[in-house]
């Protein structure tokens, strides 16, 4: 149908196309930072589900495996969870190649919890203290984590990478094709 477009129809569809991504991309991205942050908001205002919060990572001295179990479950189910909503948007709204624009924006997604939303205690030593020349202090810091521990956490994030384009294959499969409006064919 497209060989029998003008120019001007075409650029039309394409422009259509590229807002149809961008706009529902936007969508799908701006779901998965609230789903974010009310899941961080959940964890803090119920801690025994939970021992850390989600944007903060956690310290390399602190705790055993045992006591940061939940936090790393709570961590990836959420991911779990933002993967489907991002593949869920993108597979039902997004006409073409569902699954790469999936995964660019379970990408960005993750990007933007690493270098903006996620944050590390970093332990700065403070000098010109005369009374105690070993006094430490820790300020939050956002940015990419520093540790292993914290590369650890804050990979989780990979799981809605990984969820985000099947479930969009999925889901744009299960969707039809169907006649624009009742007079066309």
């Amino acid at each position: 149908m497209e060989e029998t477009l003008d120019p001007l129809d075409r650029a039309t569809m394409a422009t259509w196309r590229a807002s149809n991504v961008l706009g529902w991309g936007a969508v799908a991205l701006g779901s998965a930072l609230v789903t974010h942050t009310v899941a961080d908001e959940l964890s803090r205002r119920f801690p025994r589900f939970n021992v850390f919060a989600m944007n903060s990572r956690p310290m390399r001295d602190f705790g055993t495996w045992q006591f940061l179990a939940p936090g790393y479950g709570y961590r990836a189910f959420i991911a779990i969870i933002t993967g489907v909503l991002i593949g869920w948007i993108v597979g039902r709204k997004v006409l073409r190649a569902s699954a790469l624009t999936a995964t660019i924006i379970a990408s960005t997604y993750v990007v933007i919890s690493w270098l903006a939303i996620e944050s590390s205690l970093r332990v700065i030593p403070q000098t010109g203290n005369a009374a105690d020349p070993n006094t430490q202090s820790a300020i939050p810091h956002h940015g990419l984590p520093s540790g292993a521990v914290e590369w650890s956490y804050s990979l989780l994030a990979l799981f809605a990478v990984a969820v985000a384009p099947l479930v969009a294959r999925l889901v744009a499969k299960r969707r039809t094709a169907q006649p624009v409006s009742p007079g066309t064919l």
